[in-house]
């Protein structure tokens, strides 16, 4: 009894809090395996050396498009097309400094590498039946080299091709990784940001 005389409904009190911790328990858990079920990002590039033009692609588990375009180089650095009125313009002293500032973060894994190069031998036959057999042993030794290093599928073919001219290559690659590790590369990517400020 409470001081008012009015029962006091402790199993209702009881009940609550057992739905309470139950709940909480299921969104834990559905945040833990949010935050680390596998996300695969598929990469697809391909270049054109007569068009002097490189696609490329980015997918979500193979089928959902993040986005695509296409680069092409400009007088002081590459264009990245998006779209025909959207275009990212990147200095080649930017390239340079990002390329040496560049490392795949911990987490992020490299499944697969696919490679195929296709070069034309309509106007040199002899020419390109050479160039055919020497980039077909230079991408062998760099695959071997690659896979004694990394665990990661590794595959890769030059084909040759008498009816056109020109030198073509398409190119994907498979990347795997959760959310967590995507929180956690963009916190010390920040605490870096804010660390350089400070100086």
């Amino acid at each position: 009894m409470t001081r008012s005389g009015k029962p006091q409904n402790t199993g209702y009190c009881e009940y609550k809090k057992y739905y309470v911790r139950h709940y909480m328990i299921i969104f834990v858990c559905v945040l833990l395996g949010m935050l680390l079920f596998p996300i695969v990002l598929s990469a697809y590039t391909f270049f054109d050396w007569e068009g002097r033009k490189v696609g490329f692609a980015l997918y979500l588990f193979g089928v959902l498009k993040v986005f695509s375009g296409y680069a092409a180089p400009y007088s002081k650095g590459l264009a990245l097309h998006f779209t025909k009125n959207t275009a990212i313009l990147i200095p080649y002293d930017q390239m340079m400094a990002a390329r040496s500032k560049f490392k795949i973060a911990k987490g992020f894994v490299v499944c697969r590498i696919r490679q195929i190069t296709e070069i034309g031998g309509a106007e040199n036959a002899d020419g390109a039946i050479a160039l055919c057999m020497a980039l077909r042993k230079l991408t062998d030794l760099i695959f071997y080299s690659v896979q004694r290093k990394n665990d990661v599928a590794l595959s890769g073919d030059v084909l040759l091709d008498m009816r056109r001219t020109g030198f073509r290559m398409a190119g994907s690659v498979l990347i795997a990784f959760n959310l967590l590790v995507l929180f956690v590369a963009a916190v010390k990517l920040i605490l870096e940001r804010i660390l350089k400020l400070c100086k």
